[in-house]
């Protein structure tokens, strides 16, 4: 696993050479530079395949006291919003199977480590 695309992005972060010409950039350096030019709402972003973004006002039903038995209440709270696009189905040419069975763990994993 650890010579996977999924741990070291070979790919995403090799050179590029285009008809002779070595470009400035990789892959992976254009698609982070997108988040530096417009952060925006960004909170987090590469850091273990998962990224936070500032989410809407939400209202949250909750007891009106956090430390002792009482009432609940609604009240407005910020809300972060996580986004992860990976399907944890890799390394499939590494170890297929065990790749594979990562799964829904992985992805809550990633997220917590996010």
């Amino acid at each position: 696993q650890v010579n996977s695309e999924h741990c070291r992005h070979k790919i995403f972060n090799g050179k590029f050479i285009i008809d002779g010409e070595e470009k400035e950039l990789s892959l992976f350096q254009l698609i982070k530079r997108t988040s530096q030019v417009n952060p925006n709402n960004l909170i987090s972003a590469y850091k273990d395949n998962v990224a936070f973004v500032q989410g809407p006002l939400i209202e949250q039903f909750a007891p009106a006291s956090g430390d002792k038995p009482d009432f609940f209440r609604t009240k407005e709270v910020e809300s972060v919003l996580s986004l992860k696009a990976e399907t944890h189905n890799f390394p499939t040419t590494v170890e297929p199977f065990n790749g594979a069975a990562t799964g829904t763990g992985g992805e809550i994993r990633d997220r917590l480590a996010g």
